[in-house]
């Protein structure tokens, strides 16, 4: 909570609701509850957000950036190829479903939650798959792969991702990204024998 301190009356409501959302959902967790949490008045919420799914958009955006910059750190620091960052990736999922604090995927969870394509909130949850689809992709070519089988490559990564986080969250297997790693060599394999 001490660092809760520093940060701007802003940042502090979208800290604060980021646990909250993660812990109960987006729907169960009323705004008054994040008024009350954060200690402040109705007032003071509104000259920060004009409403509460205001503030979910906020939420999604700052926890994507928060996430990607998170991400090329840890593959900077452990993985010095394209082909080593790929597999990399699988690491750091890896490490986030063994935490016993793990609570699902604010982004998978806003997507569900707010299911129509038009939504805002929606469209910045999917926003962040189709970033780290980027990602793939453009490591993929970096590995060698011309465009369409990058791209293909990147959509097989991202399912094993998304399946991963689901199938840790769903049944409580912890090493869900370990398994998805297997099949993500196997893949990777494939991609660079045909590049």
């Amino acid at each position: 909570m001490k660092a809760t301190q520093t940060l701007t009356g802003r940042e502090r409501f979208i800290q604060i609701a980021a646990e909250l959302f993660l812990t109960d959902g987006f729907g169960p967790v009323g705004l008054d509850q994040i008024i009350g949490a954060a200690g402040v008045t109705k007032t003071t919420f509104y000259k920060h957000f004009e409403s509460k799914d205001d503030l979910i958009l906020a939420v999604i955006e700052h926890k994507h950036r928060e996430e990607m910059a998170a991400m090329d750190e840890y593959l900077r620091l452990n993985a010095t190829t394209p082909r080593q960052q790929i597999l990399a990736f699988f690491d750091a999922i890896d490490a986030w479903l063994a935490d016993n604090d793990f609570r699902g995927c604010i982004f998978l969870n806003a997507a569900t939650e707010f299911p129509h394509e038009s939504d805002p909130i929606h469209k910045a949850a999917i926003g962040h798959g189709e970033a780290v689809v980027t990602l793939m992709r453009e490591k993929a070519i970096e590995c060698g792969a011309d465009r369409a089988d990058a791209q293909q490559f990147a959509m097989d990564m991202y399912v094993l991702i998304t399946g991963a986080i689901m199938t840790r969250r769903t049944a409580g297997q912890r090493d869900a990204a370990k398994l998805a790693k297997r099949t993500a060599e196997m893949l990777l394999e494939r991609l660079l024998a045909r590049s």
